[in-house]
C-alpha cells in the first residue's frame, strides 16, 4: 500500500473526528503515530525485510569483506538519529535527511551510485521505508485509543 493510498483511506475514515482535535493534540497524536511507524520500519530495516514482508537480495561477496558486515545491511540507518520524525498539526514525516538520506534513497529505489570515485555501482533495491496493514492497523488502532480519549 502507498503512502498516498493510506492516507486518503484514514483521511476518509477519521477526518470529521480528527478535525475535532486542536492543533496542540493533533500534532501529540502525529508525534505518537509517527514514533510507532518509525518503531516499525526500524524493526524491518534491522532485520533486512522490506515492507512488504519479502527478505532484501544479499550482500554481492566481496574477497576483502569483514565478517561482521556478511550479516545485516543498514542497521545503523534504523537508530532514531538517523530514521527522524517530524510533526506538523496535520501531519507526520518519516524519513532520512542529509547524508544517509542519499544512501537511503539509494537503497530503496535500487539506483546507481559511486562509494569510490569514478566506479559506478547499480545498487539492488532495498525498500528501507514503507506500510504494510500491520502499520495501516497500528494507526487505526492509535487513532481509536487518541479518540475514545477525547470522548
Amino acid at each position: 500500500m502507498s503512502s498516498n493510498d493510506l492516507h486518503h483511506e484514514i483521511e476518509a475514515w477519521a477526518s470529521n473526528l480528527i478535525a475535532r482535535l486542536g492543533a496542540t493534540e493533533r500534532r501529540k497524536l502525529a508525534r505518537k503515530i509517527g514514533t510507532e511507524l518509525r518503531r516499525a520500519n526500524a524493526k524491518r530495516i534491522r532485520a533486512n525485510v522490506g515492507p512488504d514482508g519479502m527478505s532484501w537480495p544479499p550482500r554481492k561477496p566481496e574477497k576483502r569483506r569483514r565478517k561482521k558486515h556478511k550479516q545485516k545491511m543498514y542497521t545503523g540507518m534504523a537508530k532514531a538519529h538517523n530514521l527522524k520524525v517530524r510533526t506538523q498539526p496535520d501531519g507526520v514525516f518519516i524519513g532520512f535527511l542529509g547524508r544517509v538520506a542519499r544512501i537511503a534513497r539509494v537503497a530503496q529505489y535500487g539506483l546507481y551510485d559511486e562509494p569510490i570515485p569514478g566506479i559506478r555501482v547499480k545498487y539492488d533495491q532495498r525498500p528501507l521505508l514503507g506500510f504494510n496493514r500491520a502499520d495501516r492497523d497500528l494507526i487505526t488502532a492509535l487513532l481509536a485509543e487518541q479518540l475514545e480519549g477525547d470522548a
